[in-house]
Order: structure tokens, then sequence, then C-alpha cells
């Protein structure tokens, strides 16, 4: 799937691949995560290499609808909070 760079919010590493930064060669294993501003720095032509042969997977930014609404995110298995009701008093 091809999401345009304005939309990336971050990437999942599929198969191990190395990358250099800053002069070091780093080897990336499966599940590591990779923030949005690294996936930029790629260049596009190895960014797309690795999407092609799976090694990497990309998500997009969640979207708001307005300012004052936030992003909600689901843990598996999470439970939703529940609202405790005010004890009942006897007059």
């Amino acid at each position: 799937m091809k999401i345009p760079d304005e939309d990336i919010g971050g990437g999942i590493v599929l198969q191990p691949f190395s990358i250099n930064r800053e002069g070091q060669v780093l080897v990336l294993k499966r599940g590591t995560e990779l923030q949005r501003d690294e996936i930029l720095k790629m260049p596009r032509a190895n960014r797309d290499a690795l999407l092609n042969a799976n090694f990497l997977d990309l998500y997009r930014k969640p979207k708001l609808q307005g300012p004052s609404e936030r992003a909600q995110l689901t843990l598996a298995g999470a439970k939703p909070s529940r609202k405790r009701r005010p004890p009942v008093t006897k007059p």
C-alpha cells in the first residue's frame, strides 16, 4: 500500500535489515518500530524497495476531525473504564 509522505505515522520492521545511522551500521530486528522522522530520512528508492520486498510496513497518522478531538487508541484486551456511581444515602 502506498502512503503519501505527509500521511506516514511510522513503521514496523517485518524482516531484519541494516541501515546507516550517523556513520554507524545498525541492524533492525523484526518488530522494531520506526518513528515517522526515521522513515522520512531514508532515501525514497530504499524505502520503496523495503516496502515492495515486505521488509517494512508503514502505518498512517491518526486523522483528527477537529482541534478539540483527541485520537483514541484501543489496546488489545483493554477494558473500558467504568464510572462509579455515587453511594446511595438513606434519609
